[in-house]
């Protein structure tokens, strides 16, 4: 007969006495089965990899973020306080040498 898993229980259910459609019956439902869980674990498997090189891409943003704090903190140490962008030449009190 085959086909799909509806179509065979249906010819199944119309016809109890045949042993060979029962055995169909039963291969075609674990063949459904195990098609969907295969399906749905592929699936979850493409969105962790996805998630993965997200994660991958996050920390190496993340690492590279910190590095530019960290120069911009070894910046900020080095410049003198009138040479900052911002600050009018009125407003800067001068440091003693």
């Amino acid at each position: 007969m085959g086909g799909v898993y509806a179509k065979v229980s249906a010819a199944s259910r119309a016809n109890p006495t045949n042993t060979a459609l029962a055995a169909e019956v039963t291969t075609s439902f674990q063949g459904t089965t195990l098609r969907g869980l295969l399906l749905e674990a592929y699936g979850f498997s493409e969105f962790a990899m996805i998630a993965m090189w997200a994660s991958v891409a996050a920390f190496a943003l993340a690492v590279i973020m910190a590095l530019l704090v960290a120069f911009g903190f070894w910046h900020a140490r080095r410049t003198p306080v009138n040479a900052e962008l911002g600050v009018h030449a009125s407003h800067v009190v001068p440091v003693a040498a």
